[in-house]
């Protein structure tokens, strides 16, 4: 059972870590960006539709659905629209449909895009941020990103893209990328085609083979001070 004098140091130490998270968050001098009228409107839309009950935004909210920061990132341009569009008319896997106008659309549009340029969803060492990463053929045209990882597994419990096809056979893997594997994984969208499936295929057993050299050419240990810590603001 901890003493009094425990808990009195206890209590001053959590005090004391209050007060400096506060210090270097209100003294962080990264800019901030005031949303357009119509990202507003999207911000509007994700609140009142309750989405990160699901989704995170900088790493908070719930985990039945992918961070969706940097969801700009990966679908550039109007493939973002497109793929929205459908997945909020009909849903996918465990997300239910939604009543979306165009304006919602839209307005949910500019929003990400707008969110995509405050920063980065998932905090990791400068030098790893801006090392390039693999090639992932079809697989980086689609939102696969949203909850694989390369190398090891999704926020979500996705699995390591280097370790499908070990898990996979050929047909099992096709059958996969075809229709998905509900209630968790959506059908990809749009479909692949024959040749991508093909390609798809030798970009996994890549990954695969280029597993254990990745991780020897991975920087070993962190720069504490260098972390985009207050990006979670």
């Amino acid at each position: 059972m901890m003493t009094p004098a425990a808990r009195q140091v206890l209590m001053g130490l959590l005090v004391l870590c209050f007060v400096g998270q506060t210090y270097l968050v209100y003294s962080d001098p990264t800019p901030t960006r005031a949303l357009s009228d119509e990202a507003v409107e999207g911000s509007r839309y994700w609140h009142r539709n309750n989405c990160q009950a699901c989704h995170q935004i900088y790493g908070f909210g719930g985990f039945l659905g992918p961070d969706l920061t940097n969801v700009a990132t990966r679908l550039p341009g109007p493939a973002l629209a497109e793929r929205l569009g459908p997945l909020l008319a009909e849903g996918a896997g465990q997300m239910p449909a939604f009543e979306a106008s165009e304006g919602d659309l839209r307005a949910l549009v500019a929003f990400f895009a707008e969110l995509d340029r405050t920063g980065t969803g998932q905090a990791r060492a400068p030098e790893t941020a801006a090392a390039p990463g693999p090639d992932l053929g079809p697989l980086a045209d689609r939102p696969c990103l949203a909850c694989h990882r390369v190398d090891e597994d999704g926020p979500t419990g996705a699995p390591a893209l280097s370790g499908i096809s070990a898990r996979l056979s050929s047909a099992e893997l096709r059958a996969v990328l075809a229709s998905g594997r509900p209630p968790t994984m959506p059908a990809p969208t749009p479909p692949f085609s024959a040749a991508e499936l093909d390609r798809v295929e030798q970009v996994l057993e890549r990954l695969a083979a280029g597993r254990e050299e990745r991780a020897a050419a991975a920087p070993v240990g962190l720069t504490w001070s260098e972390l985009p810590w207050w990006e979670y603001r």
